[in-house]
């Protein structure tokens, strides 16, 4: 007999005249040691999921038929906070595309944000995305002068390029950043 045939046999394998080489079924041993590595998998997958920080979802409101950037200043104490419905932040854009809020931006958190023009309807602008048309693009969060700054822009690819984010701040020449935005006593938008 070869060495190998002294070792004892495998307990989850037997032979039978009518098959070879057969699987018993599992043990009560082997079944729950299946389910202890199933619990502790389940328990990591969840561990994992609520280290994942979200955010409150942005839904922005641009005027019907708006085109260009939209310059969102945050951290402004005299600027009125974010109204919050339904569980989501709303940013109504105006006529001119700049904003100025008393909120901080969220960084490092994720949501899902929507987009519409809002006029006699509201109607959803979609993201633009590798493959997809949409008319929202240049998503980023920066600016001059150390203040937090919120940017996208709404039009085409083309009507992008002749319009690069680093013309908004191109008029403030001398300055940190552009004038800023506050609100006046009517709830319109004046430059201080």
């Amino acid at each position: 007999m070869r060495a190998h045939m002294n070792h004892p046999p495998n307990p989850r394998m037997q032979r039978t005249p009518s098959a070879p080489l057969m699987r018993k079924p599992l043990g009560v041993r082997e079944v729950v040691h299946a389910h202890r590595s199933l619990g502790l998998s389940v328990c990591v997958a969840l561990l994992s999921a609520a280290c994942e920080q979200h955010r409150l979802p942005c839904v922005y409101e641009v005027p019907e038929g708006f085109r260009g950037w939209v310059l969102i200043e945050h951290d402004t104490p005299e600027c009125a906070a974010v109204s919050v419905d339904d569980g989501k932040r709303i940013y109504r854009i105006p006529p001119s595309g700049r904003l100025c809020v008393r909120d901080s931006i969220e960084y490092n958190k994720f949501a899902k944000d929507e987009y519409y023009f809002v006029g006699a309807t509201r109607i959803p602008i979609l993201v633009a995305t590798p493959g997809h048309d949409g008319l929202i693009r240049g998503q980023g969060v920066g600016g001059p002068g150390g203040h937090t700054f919120d940017h996208f822009f709404v039009g085409t690819d083309q009507e992008l390029h002749a319009q690069p984010l680093w013309k908004l701040f191109e008029h403030a020449e001398g300055a940190s950043r552009p004038p800023r935005l506050t609100r006046a006593c009517s709830g319109r938008l004046r430059r201080r």
